[in-house]
């Protein structure tokens, strides 16, 4: 099994997202930060296999502000 490294300081985080995307299972992409939350700091990608990649972690972190009822400082 492979690892990614973790976004931001773990020492300082309130919240930890540990899960998986089951489409990875069958393709060569490798996150090299989970959920590709590193993608974020960038410009939105103009490829599309960038954008699937930015749009799980922008997705993910909608999500994570949906659970936290709107409160999630990045």
């Amino acid at each position: 099994m492979t690892t990614c490294n973790p976004y931001g300081n773990p020492q300082r985080a309130k919240v930890f997202v540990i899960g998986h995307d089951p489409l990875l299972q069958r393709s060569e992409a490798k996150a090299e930060t989970a959920f590709y939350l590193d993608y974020l700091e960038r410009d939105y990608p103009t490829r599309q296999g960038e954008r699937r990649k930015y749009e799980l972690a922008r997705a993910v972190v909608d999500y994570i502000r949906h659970l936290a009822g709107g409160s999630l400082e990045c």
